[in-house]
C-alpha cells in the first residue's frame, strides 16, 4: 500500500453506530470511495464498500466462519492479500485522508493491519444492538445477538488495549456525540473546524429505544461496563487537555 497521511479503519459491532460515525467522518473529509448510501435497514446507508465487504466475507469463509459465526482464528491466502493491496492502493492511495468501515473487520482485523493505520470505534448498549439485529433478521434471537455482541466487543477491546484509539458511544445525545467526535479529530489528523460541516447525525438512525426488556448475561454487562469506563476515561482526559 502506498503511504497516505492518514488511513482510518472504523471499527464496531453491527448495529452499534458505525454507519453514523463513518458518515460523519466522510463529511469531515475522510475519503471512502463509492459506498452504499441507502439501505432498507439503514436510513442513510451503511457507508460500506462492496469490495471490502466481499473480501471480508471471503476471509471469514476461508477461516471457517461468517459474520454471525466468528471463527476462532482468522486465516487468509495470497489471493486475499493481493485483493487487499489492490483495494487499498487503487482506491485510496491518491487521498491524504482516507479509510473504510465494515463491522466484519472487527473479526478480520489481523488481515488488515498494516503500518500507519489509525482506528476509531463505536459501541452501543448490548441489548439495543441485539434488538436491532433481531429486527433486521428475526432468525437472530435477542440471546444470540447478545452473544454476538460479546464476541465482537471482546475482540474490539483487545485491539483497544494495543492501540488506545478513540472509542465513541452511540448511546449519547447528538450534542455530546459531536463533541466527542470533534475531540477525536486531533488523533485522526482532521482539522477541528471540519466539525461544522457535519450534519449526518440524526436521532432517527437509532431505531431501537431503551424500552426493551430482556435478561443480559453478567459477562456481557461486565464487558459493557469496561467499555463505558474506557469511554468515560477518554472523555475526561480530552476535557483536561482542552
Amino acid at each position: 500500500m502506498k503511504s497516505a497521511s492518514t488511513f482510518v479503519i472504523i471499527l464496531g459491532m453491527h448495529r452499534s453506530g458505525t454507519s453514523c460515525l463513518t458518515g460523519c467522518l466522510q463529511q469531515a473529509g475522510v475519503f471512502l470511495g463509492e459506498v452504499i448510501e441507502s439501505a432498507p435497514h439503514n436510513k442513510k446507508g451503511n457507508r460500506e464498500k462492496k469490495e471490502i465487504m466481499s473480501l471480508n466475507e471471503s476471509v471469514l469463509e476461508y477461516s471457517g466462519g461468517s459474520w454471525d459465526s466468528p471463527p476462532d482464528k482468522v486465516i487468509w491466502n495470497n489471493e486475499h492479500e493481493l485483493e487487499r493491496e489492490r483495494i487499498m492502493n487503487v482506491l485510496f492511495s491518491k487521498h491524504q485522508l482516507c479509510g473504510f468501515k465494515d463491522p466484519r473487520t472487527v473479526i478480520t482485523l489481523p488481515f488488515w493491519q498494516e503500518k500507519n493505520i489509525k482506528y476509531i470505534a463505536s459501541y452501543r448498549h448490548p441489548l439495543l444492538v441485539a434488538a436491532s439485529l433481531n429486527a433486521r433478521n428475526n432468525k437472530i434471537s435477542i440471546s444470540d445477538g447478545l452473544l454476538l455482541w460479546k464476541a465482537y466487543n471482546t475482540k474490539l477491546l483487545s485491539y483497544w488495549k494495543k492501540h488506545q484509539f478513540p472509542l465513541l458511544s452511540f448511546n449519547v445525545d447528538k450534542e455530546k456525540y459531536l463533541l466527542d467526535l470533534e475531540k477525536s479529530f486531533g488523533y485522526l489528523n482532521i482539522d477541528k473546524n471540519r466539525i461544522k460541516h457535519i450534519n449526518f447525525f440524526d436521532t432517527s438512525l437509532k431505531n431501537q429505544k431503551n424500552t426493551i426488556s430482556h435478561d443480559i448475561p453478567e459477562d456481557v454487562m461486565f464487558l459493557y461496563e469496561k467499555m463505558n469506563n474506557i469511554y468515560r476515561n477518554q472523555t475526561n482526559l480530552r476535557n483536561n487537555e482542552a
